[in-house]
């Protein structure tokens, strides 16, 4: 009985201390479940499980020296605190350097230009000096030639008065010498005689004086033109070498700029800012060193304080899309776009563009032929997606925050009328009220179809182009907008990484399709340009639609005031500015060709 006693309470013990094990480890796991932060990514069949917010590291982004520490290990912070502030050194004079540099190509440009355009101004003066003395040499050559008719017609006259002085004269010699005529009428017809012989000899000498001047006066023509014409070689070579000087010194200067651009972000003093909340779990160790740190170097790292996950997208719908230069030959064009497995119809817009200018559905080679040979710049040819529905969704995600904002959703719908069977296109177009502010444009886009008769039931598409500007009409969605949706768009704004702002245009089979995030294309999402199309009818007043502007436009600025904090410089205003310009005069030109061109 006393061995099994012992033998029950060591068997107690063990059992006790078994449980005991058996619970530490449970709680240890458990523990470790809710406590550790995790940023493994978890792959499944259709994209990818991550950390909403997994552990924030932030390395150098240069060579550089710390100024100064803000926060310290096991330190909250919150989105958007500054944690360090570095410089580099090492690269102000360099910087120095090449902005010296740039200023001498910019100031040697400046004096190329003056040059070009005195050049241009010899070259007008020029064309005027030649075509005042082509104009002189031609009065005075129609002078000269009138004078010498006159001259003509007056020895002309002259001779047949000779003529018939002759006779006189040889009649009264021999009156004369029969005693049947006196000396003083005798003498008469001589002198007559002898007046006309001098008139016609001083007649013929004045032609050919002017004969002479005619020949002196081509001569100085043909002089004066051949010392135009080597000033003009020489303007020319002049010209010329400005040109190549010019091509010199642009290139240097776009590789000074590139270089200075490059160094801005390390000459200035670089804000290490946190793009999320969380506790500051390490800190790069200064007492140890010269605050000087090497690229790449671990800076700080911040743990977040709750761990959230997402599944992000691996793979986007997008059309298939290739950019032609108009510099390619049609054939060439043709070949490159067979060699991408693009097939009629497809779509074309210029790479630069905006409002749907020069976009078309291009259906066969002979209008992708024209298109070629009328566009002045870089296009793109893309899938003709033929899902039904195209939308607008404008959406915004502050880079520190995980999820975003859709302000915007939009249904967009063509410019179409439809046939009665009797009406021609244009009686149809000027009945229609959406186009009655775009009737000359329907006409010369449309001009070689406006007497057809439109079948009764057909419909017939005025403009391919979507845009509010070319016709299209934004039909409001905004009962569509859901937590479904912000979820795809979410999705899309990870997969991006860094499109916070702007607007997508979707075509999908259906809206129910696009929230399941299946069934849809991306045929372009723009950017800080992109305007809130919801902003436009849809009921919304004038005061309404400035609200809406304002409110994105200060969505922009704080996501553009964040990424300037964390690195990402501004433009100068003499680059914003020259951009602008040149936007300008480009989009002009598109506009032009737009309405000009009738595929």
């Amino acid at each position: 009985m006393e061995e099994l006693n012992n033998y029950s309470f060591r068997e107690y013990n063990f059992t006790v201390w078994f449980f005991r094990l058996l619970l530490f480890i449970i709680g240890s796991i458990f523990i470790l479940v809710f406590v550790l932060k995790i940023n493994e990514t978890v792959t499944i069949r259709e994209g990818e499980i991550v950390a909403a917010n997994p552990q924030a590291d932030f390395k150098a982004p240069f060579e550089a020296q710390i100024v100064k520490v803000y926060v310290k290990e096991g330190q909250p912070v919150k989105a958007a605190d500054t944690l360090l502030v570095l410089k580099n050194p090492e690269n102000i004079e360099q910087y120095a350097k090449i902005k010296s540099e740039i200023e001498y190509l910019q100031k040697k440009l400046q004096s190329i230009n003056v040059l070009q355009q005195a050049v241009q101004k010899k070259k007008a003066t020029l064309d005027q000096t030649t075509t005042i003395a082509e104009k002189k040499y031609q009065l005075d050559i129609n002078r000269l030639v009138n004078d010498m008719k006159t001259l003509d017609q007056q020895y002309n006259l002259q001779k047949e008065r000779l003529s018939s002085t002759r006779e006189k004269y040889f009649g009264d010699s021999i009156l004369y010498k029969k005693d049947m005529l006196s000396k003083y009428e005798y003498n008469n017809t001589k002198e007559a005689s002898l007046a006309v012989k001098e008139n016609l000899t001083r007649t013929q000498s004045e032609r050919n004086k002017r004969l002479s001047e005619k020949n002196i006066a081509y001569n100085d023509f043909t002089r004066e033109q051949n010392s135009l014409t080597l000033s003009k070689v020489q303007l020319y070579e002049n010209e010329q070498s400005l040109i190549q000087a010019k091509n010199e010194y642009e290139s240097q200067l776009k590789q000074a700029t590139a270089e200075l651009n490059k160094l801005t972000g390390e000459v200035n003093d670089q804000n290490i800012i946190a793009k999320t909340s969380g506790i500051v779990n390490y800190l790069f160790n200064t007492s140890k060193s010269s605050n000087v740190i090497t690229k790449g170097e671990l800076l700080v790292s911040i743990a977040p304080q709750a761990v959230s996950y997402y599944a992000k997208v691996t793979s986007i719908k997008l059309p298939q899309t290739i950019y032609i230069s108009p510099s390619l030959s049609f054939i060439e064009a043709e070949q490159l776009i067979e060699s991408n497995f693009l097939h009629y119809p497809i779509a074309v817009k210029p790479d630069v563009g905006m409002m749907g200018f020069m976009f078309r559905k291009i259906d066969n080679a002979f209008d992708l032929k024209l298109y070629h040979q009328v566009i002045p710049v870089k296009y793109i040819v893309q899938e003709y997606i033929k899902y039904p529905i195209e939308v607008s969704v404008f959406y915004y995600r502050f880079p520190y925050q995980n999820k975003g904002t859709i302000t915007g959703f939009l249904k967009k719908e063509f410019l179409e009328v439809t046939g009665d069977g009797k009406s021609t296109l244009l009686d149809i177009i000027l009945k229609y009220p959406r186009v009655r502010f775009r009737i000359e444009e329907m006409k010369s886009k449309h001009k070689n179809r406006l007497s057809k008769i439109i079948p009764e039931g057909e419909i017939f598409c005025l403009s391919n182009a979507l845009n509010l500007s070319r016709g299209g009409k934004l039909v409001s969605l905004a009962h569509e907008k859901d937590e479904k949706l912000l979820k795809v768009f979410d999705e899309l704004s990870h997969y991006v990484q860094h499109f916070y702002y702007g607007r997508y245009d979707i075509k999908c089979l259906s809206i129910d399709d696009l929230k399941e995030g299946k069934n849809f294309s991306i045929l372009e999402f723009n950017g800080c340009g992109a305007e809130p199309h919801h902003a436009y009818g849809n009921g919304n007043t004038l005061l309404q639609a400035y609200k809406i502007f304002i409110h994105h436009w200060k969505i922009l600025y704080k996501i553009s005031r964040y990424n300037y904090k964390t690195g990402i410089r501004y433009w100068e205003f003499r680059k914003g500015w020259t951009f602008l310009k040149d936007a300008k005069k480009h989009f002009a030109m598109l506009k032009k060709l737009d309405k000009e061109f009738q595929v």
